[in-house]
Order: structure tokens, then sequence, then C-alpha cells
């Protein structure tokens, strides 16, 4: 038989020759053929030309590429499988034919949903007996009387949010998969690049559920460490921090789609409202709070729905006169006002609601009270959220069927909780609904109030094995997590004893603290303290001062707390000078909080006698109090109040205590040596990031991230219209993810108009084939004539970052490429590049007149000789006082600026002053501040500066040779946050084709329907998680309409 000649177009036909006559083949109706067209995602970084192959070419992409946008296009057979839910387990949709088929046959499509209730203790819940809520939370009520689980024993593996969520999604230890350091993506001075890379066989369970043909979702802040945002991970992720969870673009999207399409759906979805942001008072309430019992605004509350935080009811700043002012909770708010916190007019009484909340470890005092009454009113929020969501849910016919799992991941981060290992932090509250035909576990009780009850001791890391037995999938043997119930229930003796650490925090190494527990006793053991410290300074090492007098200064609780548990610790300091002669007044109160207190070495509490943990067994904790002859603020002498520790000793221990304490130390140390990446020792090299680095070194070799291998589409085989085949790759522990689409669906996803990339030689910002519109400026109110790109011009532009998406962002160039504005609200943030504010040489302004205008020709942002983004042409923007000094790194007496917070790392220009700022005029530049009024209810501190990238922003001006990119836009801005201390890269990214419009699938086996008379396009993508994501390779099936052939397959 004589061969037909390949189909192909432009210039394809070089780089994909061999790959066309591998795959080509003759139907009866025409001539398909393969077209490979492949595109990479990385975590940054540039593209050479030279790296691109004769078979495929790379560009970069966001951090492990970005989520799917919610115009996912659905084929004809996906749409019609969708109109009968109730048979979805027999009419497959394209992703669920083109996903890997599960071999366990049993497996029952229930639904899942994780509710993570980001940062809440479970002493704050009635069932703790806790009266501050009891009978104002319906919602909790609804799900418990409806049969869920309450587990009162329910632990975290970390008093952090990242280590704890990445046990969350893998089922393992932190430390046994490298996730123990909260952030492991951070950049710092001194600390290795790299992120978390698990074993190869570790599936997380996002993905695993999508290889299932689970319809997958993620909202909140989502903190893998294995990468930003990971493409195997979500069909849709919407939004990040503190997102309002009942917005119909979030609710809505988590199942709607699941039941259009015929198939069950696994949420992720993180209730933000309790998390530090906002019950330490750095922030207002992300959305007007509501009465769950009545659905209306909450009248017991002084401000309504507005509780105690707005407009004027929330006091961060007294002013120099003593007129509230919004602001930034600071210590002067401790020391005069008696509310802490609040102003206005309201009676002491409306506090009440607070009355039987106080737990034992923090004293009755009216501005404890109103601290803790903002968490309750969150928590009332929270119920609120959660009886809209079951009642969607009963009210679409899916609650019965349903995995619902309402957890938290560590403690409140008000006091005692967050950061510190303390038993507040590792115990957080969990209720488990399982569907309807769940046999529940011979474990399972009923409580006083008639409800289920669990009182084994259960971990974080049940959550995702538990899932995987309710639906009939045996957990995977790597596992170290549970299953609590279903078909593969794990019915070994109980747990008698839990374990949790504490790694580097931040930018802020802490304690490497360690804690092993029972339901009766804790001990915790703090390896950096300041007895090793001192130990370490007394050894002279050259070149270590300035590590030792950071170890020093971090491992005070006073540096951990300050941000991240203020304003009950700030409290506490003002009561303990306050009290601190009164011989009534309890230490309990302030041994956290004396001015130079730290982790101690080792101690012990015994939760029979001391439930809250406010006693150390094992040494004697000696208080001195200062006092000098100026009357404080808070209305005496006191000046501090010190703490020394005695010897650990053994001595105040009952013979009972002491075997408690053999068998934990005992467990704590086998459970260390178990873990793969931690050690019982303090690595004091590289500045302390010695361990980590180490373990660094093993997941990215050499500080350079792995590329997942490119994906091997296998040799097809044929079933009348459907051909087959299988995904491999070379890097062991590549998940893949894969779509099919017609040429029509495909054309959907087109942005920029196949015509416009084929008649437009070389593309520029301002030469793509948009028609120019008038814009005017967020941020200096000036209006421009340019190219606007978002999604409501349907040119959808993403953030991706080390928290998640959001997907509300725009940018916006001019028509002249000399200013651009990238708009982001859902992150709070407006960032701004004119290109006159970098013709400043150190003594004047080179081309530009003092009033702004060009002398000569622009500096535009666009080098059209290159082809590419001029990044000479793009300044940094420094807020703050010492903004100069960070832009030079030169002091003013010349001498080199240094700073120990990663928002002041030096940008080392070499001159000063730093840019004036055309694009912000008249801005206080001095300020702090200077997107507050912009986004004032925006989810994240405002950044004191920002900068774009030069290693990995571009602008694709010409057709790579097997790539579908020309127009595409990637600009990495890294921020700087005042709060945190962080630097941020934030990857904005417009893709000129939509590749996450596209409805994907997980797995390896694939097949596609060919029945189709139209053109048919499938993409493939490999995905190792830590790794930069492969290709998108896309291949073709082109019809010819040649006339009748063979069906025969040809080599």
């Amino acid at each position: 038989m004589t061969k037909k000649p390949f189909v192909h177009s432009n210039n394809k036909i070089t780089s994909t020759t061999m790959f066309l006559k591998k795959l080509s083949f003759i139907t009866t109706a025409s001539l398909i053929t393969f077209v490979a067209l492949d595109i990479r995602s990385t975590n940054g970084g540039t593209t050479d030309a030279k790296e691109i192959s004769s078979i495929t070419s790379r560009v970069q992409f966001p951090a492990n590429h970005t989520p799917p946008k919610k115009n996912t296009i659905l084929s004809k057979n996906t749409k019609s499988s969708s109109k009968n839910t109730k048979s979805s387990s027999k009419k497959k949709s394209k992703e669920t034919k083109s996903s890997s088929t599960p071999k366990d046959k049993e497996v029952k499509k229930h639904n899942i949903l994780w509710i993570l209730l980001d940062d809440i203790s479970t002493e704050r819940f009635p069932e703790s007996g806790n009266k501050a809520l009891k009978g104002m939370l319906p919602g909790f009520d609804e799900l418990k009387n409806d049969g869920a689980v309450y587990y009162p024993h329910f632990y975290s593996p970390s008093s952090v949010c990242a280590p704890s969520q990445v046990s969350l999604f893998s089922g393992m230890e932190p430390g046994d998969i490298g996730g123990q350091y909260q952030f492991a993506n951070d950049y710092m001075e001194g600390k290795a690049n790299y992120a978390t890379v698990p074993p190869p066989n570790v599936k997380f369970a996002p993905e695993y559920f999508r290889s299932l043909g689970y319809w997958s979702t993620g909202a909140g802040k989502l903190d893998y460490q294995v990468g930003d945002v990971m493409p195997t991970f979500y069909n849709e992720i919407n939004g990040g921090l503190l997102v309002d969870t009942l917005q119909p673009s979030v609710l809505n999207r988590i199942w709607d789609p699941a039941v259009e399409q015929g198939r069950p759906f696994f949420g992720m979805l993180n209730m933000m409202d309790t998390h530090q942001f906002i019950t330490s008072m750095q922030r207002e309430a992300p959305v007007p709070l509501t009465d769950p019992v009545t659905g209306g605004p909450p009248q017991d509350l002084p401000f309504k729905h507005f509780g105690y935080t707005q407009p004027l009811a929330l006091l961060f700043n007294t002013g120099v006169n003593g007129t509230a002012q919004r602001g930034r909770l600071i210590q002067q708010d401790q020391d005069e006002v008696d509310i802490v916190g609040y102003a206005g007019d309201f009676d002491i009484s409306t506090l009440s609601h607070a009355n039987g909340g106080i737990p034992g470890y923090l004293p009755e005092d009216n501005g404890i009270k109103s601290i803790l009454a903002k968490e309750y009113d969150i928590v009332r929020n929270v119920d609120y959220r959660l009886q809209k969501i079951v009642a969607k849910l009963k009210s679409d016919g899916l609650y019965d069927d349903t995995l619902i799992m309402v957890f938290g991941d560590h403690g409140s981060a008000t006091h005692k909780g967050k950061i510190l290992l303390q038993p507040q932090s590792t115990r957080t509250p969990m209720w488990v609904k399982y569907p309807k035909e769940t046999q529940m576990s011979e474990t399972v009780h009923k409580n006083n109030d008639l409800h289920n009850i669990d009182s084994r001791m259960a971990h974080i890391t049940d959550i995702y094995p538990t899932s995987l037995s309710v639906i009939g999938k045996e957990p995977e043997l790597y596992m170290t997590g549970r299953a609590l119930a279903g078909k593969y229930e794990d019915t070994s003796p109980p747990r008698e004893m839990m374990f949790s650490l504490l790694a580097r925090v931040s930018d802020q190494h802490a304690w490497k603290s360690f804690a092993a527990y029972t339901k009766d006793s804790f001990y915790q053991t703090n390896l950096i303290n300041i007895n090793s410290i001192q130990d370490r300074e007394q050894l002279d090492n050259e070149g270590e001062a300035a590590m030792i007098m950071d170890a020093y200064t971090q491992s005070l609780y006073l540096s951990q707390t300050s941000f991240f548990v203020a304003p009950i610790f700030d409290r506490l300091r003002k009561l303990m000078r306050v009290n601190a002669l009164d011989p009534t007044y309890l230490s309990k109160y302030y041994f956290l909080a004396a001015d130079d207190a730290r982790p101690p070495s080792e101690l012990m509490f015994d939760l029979r006698t001391d439930p809250y943990g406010t006693e150390n067994l094992l040494m004697d904790y000696i208080y001195s109090v200062g006092q000098g002859e100026i009357v404080q603020k808070w209305g005496n002498t006191i000046t501090n109040v010190t703490l020394a520790y005695g010897d650990v000793s053994e001595d105040r221990l009952s013979m009972g205590q002491k075997s408690d304490l053999s068998n934990l130390r005992k467990g704590l140390k086998e459970w260390i040596g178990k873990n793969t990446y931690v050690s019982e020792e303090v690595d004091w090299t590289d500045e302390l990031f010695g361990e980590e680095n180490r373990m660094a070194e093993l997941f990215w070799p050499g500080g350079i991230q792995p590329i997942t291998s490119d994906v091997v589409v296998g040799s097809p085989f044929f079933h009348d219209d459907v051909v087959k085949s299988n995904l491999s790759s070379e890097t062991d522990g590549t998940v893949f993810r894969h779509a099919s689409v017609s040429a029509t669906n495909r054309a959907v996803c087109e942005k920029l108009g196949a015509e416009n990339k084929a008649n437009i030689d070389i593309m520029s910002p301002v030469n793509s084939g948009l028609t120019p519109t008038e814009y005017t400026s967020i941020r200096n109110q000036k209006t421009y004539s340019g190219f606007l790109y978002g999604e409501n011009v349907n040119l959808p532009v993403t953030l991706a970052w080390f928290l998640g998406q959001v997907n509300d962002c725009s940018i916006f160039i001019s028509s002249d490429i000399t200013f651009m504005e990238i708009d982001c609200p859902g992150a709070g943030n407006v960032f701004v590049f004119d290109s006159r504010d970098s013709t400043w040489d150190g003594t004047g302004w080179v081309g530009v007149d003092d009033n702004g205008d060009w002398l000569s020709a622009p500096v535009t942002f666009w080098d059209g000789n290159a082809q590419k983004l001029n990044m000479n042409a793009f300044s940094h923007y420094i807020f703050g006082p010492n903004r100069n000094a960070i832009f030079s790194g030169l002091n003013l007496d010349g001498t080199p600026f240094t700073s120990g917070k990663p928002s002041e790392l030096p940008l080392n220009m070499g001159f000063n002053p730093a840019p004036f700022f055309f694009a912000v005029p008249n801005e206080d530049v001095e300020s702090l501040e200077p997107t507050a009024t912009t986004y004032p209810s925006a989810p994240l501190p405002a950044r004191v500066g920002w900068s774009m990238m030069t290693d990995s922003s571009y602008f694709k001006a010409t057709e790579s040779p097997t790539m579908d990119d020309k127009g595409s836009m990637q600009l990495v801005v890294e921020g700087r946050m005042l709060i945190a201390g962080r630097r941020d890269r934030m990857n904005i990214r417009f893709e000129s084709f939509q590749y996450e419009c596209l409805l994907w699938g997980v797995g390896n086996l694939v097949s596609i329907d060919l029945s189709t008379t139209e053109s048919m396009h499938f993409f493939a993508q490999g995905v190792r998680k830590g790794y930069t994501d492969s290709l998108i390779t896309e291949i073709s099936f082109v019809e010819d309409n040649i006339g009748a052939g063979s069906n025969k397959f040809e080599e």
C-alpha cells in the first residue's frame, strides 16, 4: 500500500517528522496525523533558544503551572453524560474516560469535602467544656445531629501551617517527607533554594482523587511545600488567603461542575476566618459577621455585623493626641488602653458572651475578654458558613453520599497556640460526617448529648487514608496515618502516644522543638535553648558572632509571639508589669511573657492535674522584678520581669510521673530516628541552615530545580473509533495530566486569535492584534491609552504564589510602552512601573525634565530590536524610612547597609537617593503603608516595595518552533511584605492560548474518542512534585478528507 503524505502546517514539519512517522495512520475516512506541540512550566529562570530541541521546545511558566479557569471546555460526550448524575458510574466524562481506571472494582465514588479551620484550638468549642459558644453553633449542631463523629483527641504534627498541611495532603509525617520547615520555598540569605521532593511513589490527595475521576477543587490558603500551584492537583483553584467561601464563584464551583459531568467531587476548602490575620487583630473580618442562629447581624455585638472591628470600633493606634486611628497594633496600645483593641461607645457587658471562654492559662481580664470575644465571634461566622455549605449539599441531593471532614491544622493564633509547641497548639478539633452507608467504627460511642464521639488518639495524617478507606480504596503503604473508618479501617491497638515538631518558622530558626504526649502527659524538648546557645558561644568560632546574637534574639518567646499571637501576648506583658508585686497574681500567667523568657531545655506537664499545661514539673522558674524611679504608663515603676531556669530534675515527680517521663523520652527518641530528614542535633553550620541545606541538596542538587522529563506517549492501539495509549516519563514519580478536545473547543481557548498570530510576524505588547483602550490608573488616577489584559476583557490573567492563586488580576501597558500597572485585588496590591523612574543615574534625571516629560526618545519597557522586555527600564520600588539605604546598599556615611529583615534586603544599586516614583506622584515614600488605602480590606498586609525580576519575565514576540505561545506574557514581581518580613515572588501570567481552559484528567492510561467528524487535539504533561513541570505536549488528529483507505495502523 502506498503511504499518504503527512498533513502539517507552517514550519512544524521539521520538528515533528520523527514523531509523525511513528504515530501516523490511515482510517477509512481520512488521514490522521499527530502534530506535537510542547510547553514547559517552571519555577522561574530563563529560556535560551539553544535549549529548543528538534522535537520539543521549552518555555517558562509560573511555579508548577497555573490551575484551571472557570470556562473549562466540556466535550459533547461529557455534556451528555452529565444529564443523569445518578448513572454517573456508567456514563463517563472525557476526563473519566482518559483517566487511569481504579483496579479495585469495589471503589464507591462517595464525594469528599475537607473543610479546614485554619488556626483553631480544641478548647474554643463547647465539646471541651468551654461555655462561651454553647448553644450558639447551630451549624455544628446540625452536623452532629446528622451523625457526625467528634474526635476530642485529634492532633497536629506541628504548630504551624505548612508542615501540618503537607502531612494532610500526603498522609505522612512532615519530617519523613522533608516538609517540616515553614516554608520550604522561602527566599532567604543563607538558606538554599528548594521545594520539598516527596518519594516517587507518594501521591498527594487531590491528584490521587483526580486519578480516580473526581472533580477536584481548592480554595483558600493551600500549603503544599512541594510547589506553588500544582497542575495535577485541582481542576480549579478559586481564591487564596481569606477567600469568601460563600461567594458563588467559590461555593458553586466545588461540586456543581461534578454534577454536570456526572462524577464525584473532592473539595479542599480552607476557612481562613479563624486565621491569625484576623483573630490576632491584624485585620478586620474578611466578610461582615452573621449570627448563625438568626442568619442576620449579631444583635449582641456593639456594631452588629461589624462586631467590634469596624469602622471606629477597632483601635489599633491611639495617635499622638489619643484619638482612635486605624493602623496596626503596637505596644503603645497595650500600655495605654484597658480594653485592648477597642474604642467606641458600648457597654462592657456586651463582652459577656466571652464569659466561660477564658482558658485557665489566662486571667479574667476585660482586655483578654475583648480579644477572645473576637475569635469567638469569628467561630460563629464559620458556623454560619458551615450551615450554608450543608444546606446546599442537602438541596442538591449530595449530602448523604458525601464524606465531610471538618478539622483544624493546629492551635489558635491568639496565645499558647500557634508557633509555641504546647498542648493547645498540637490539639485541634475534628468532626467527620460519614456517608450514610458507611459503617461506624466500634470505637464510636455516644456522649451525654447523644452525639457520636470517638476517643481514640487521631492525627492529621489520618484524614487522607480515612478518605480512601471510606470509598473502598486501601491506603498506600507509605502513609503513616491510619484509616479511622471504612472498608480498610485500621483495627490495630489504639495509639497511646503521639508526636509533634517545630523547625524553622519563616525567617526565624525558633527552638528546634519536639513534643511527645499521651492523653495524660505532655513532654517537650527544645534543642536551641539558652544553655545550648551559651555552649556554642563559648567555642568562640570565627564568623559565628552574628549567628549567636541572632540565636539569642530568635529564641525569645517575645521574638516569636510579637507578630503571630499579638495582642494577648502583649496584653499579658502589661498585666505582668501591673501585677508584678502582687503575690496573688499567678506566675502561670506570665511564664511565657517574661522579658527574657525562652523555652527550657525540657518540660513536662501532667495534664491530669494541669490540663492547660502551665507548670513545668522538671525545673524551677525563678522570676526577678526590675524597678526604676519613673512611674511607667502602666501605673508603677516596674521596668522588667526576667526569668531564670533551674536545673532539670525529677525530684518533684511521683513514681507514676517518672514512668511516664521515661516512656515519653524513649518514644520521642525512637520517633525522631524514624523521620528521614530530622535529627536530634543542632547543626550550627550555614548560620543554622546547615541541616536544612543538606536536605535541600538532596532535593535540588547544586541549588538547581530538577526538571520533569518530557512525556513519552506509548505506541497507540485502536478499538473502533477509540485510540488508546500509555503515558510514561524517565522521571520516577511523575504524575500525568491529559486532555482531549475538538478543534472547535480548542479555538475557545485561543485568546489572541490564530489569524493574528499568523499575520503578525513579530508581536509586541502593543502589537498583538488587540485594540487600544482608555485606562485610568488606580494608583495615580491618570488616564492612558493602551492595552488591557484581564478577565473582564476575556483575556484572563492569573497570579500564582506560595499560598495559591487568584484569578482577578489585570495588566495594563500604555501605547508608548512607558507605563505599566498590574492590579491584583485578590492579593490586595497594585504594582506600578514607570520607565522614567529608571532614568536616575545617581546625580540627576537623564532624558527627563523636572516635570517628568521626556526630553528625548522615551525609554520603553519593550526592546524591539531584541524582541523582549527591556529589563533596564524597570526600576525597583521601595517604601519606608530606609528606602534609600535599601536601594543603594549604603548608609549615609557610605558604610554598607545591613538588616536582619528580609523585607530590607539591600538592592546594592550603589547610589542614592532611590528613584522619585513618577508613577505615583505625591505619595509619601517614607511611609510604610504604600497600598493601605488602595484595598483596605485586602487579605494581606501592604507590601513595602516590589521589583520586576529580571530572570524570568518575558513577552513572546515570535512563534516557537512547536508551541502555541506567541503573544504570551509572564511578569514575575518580587514583593516585600512589612509584617511577616517576607519577600515573595508572584508569577503574573497571561497565556495567548489558555491551556487551563481545557478539561484535564489525571492518570497514565488515556483513551481518545475519534468518532467526531472534527479534528481532535490531545494534550499531556508530566508533573513531579518539587520539580519543574515537563513540557505540555499537544498532538493533533487532523482530518484530510482524502477518501476511503485502510484502517490498518502503519508503523
